[in-house]
């Protein structure tokens, strides 16, 4: 999971270097809004997966 994240950051890097600066911080804002937001979300349903498990 973690190794799939750093090559499409990598890649994404790579495709913001060839953007203009403006746009930079607004993609990488957009970017790290995105991320944060899969990464709670999984965060949620992991948690609620183990709450199931545990009542059974």
């Amino acid at each position: 999971m973690l190794d799939r994240v750093s090559v499409v950051t990598k890649e994404i890097n790579a495709l913001v270097s060839m953007t203009p600066i403006k746009t930079q911080r607004t993609f990488t804002k957009l970017l790290q809004c995105h991320l944060y937001f899969h990464l709670i979300r999984s965060y949620k349903v992991v948690i609620f997966v183990q709450k199931f498990l545990n009542k059974n």
